[in-house]
């Protein structure tokens, strides 16, 4: 089996292979560039919530449309933790 790795992965894992690199700061680093790999930008997720908010789904879907399904991907584990989490509303 063949894979690509993108230049600046390698890069990275590259240095990573250095003799003055510990295991532990070399595993650290990689989950941290998967993470970042797999996160949406601020502005992606405020956009989205400001399109929640104006309660148009066809806006919504055509706006997700222009995004590549990682962003998306990233998008909905926004939202499925921003569900989890949410203040509590006052009650009169």
């Amino acid at each position: 089996m063949i894979a690509e790795i993108e230049p600046k992965h390698l890069a990275l894992l590259r240095d990573l292979m250095a003799e003055n690199i510990s295991l532990d700061y070399a595993m650290y680093e990689i989950a941290e560039a998967r993470r970042a790999a797999r996160a949406a930008a601020t502005a992606t997720l405020a956009a989205v919530e400001y399109l929640i908010k104006q309660n148009d789904a066809e806006r919504l879907r055509k706006w997700l449309a222009q995004h590549s399904a990682q962003e998306r991907a990233a998008i909905l584990r926004h939202l499925e933790q921003r569900k989890k989490v949410r203040p509590c509303q006052k009650t009169t």
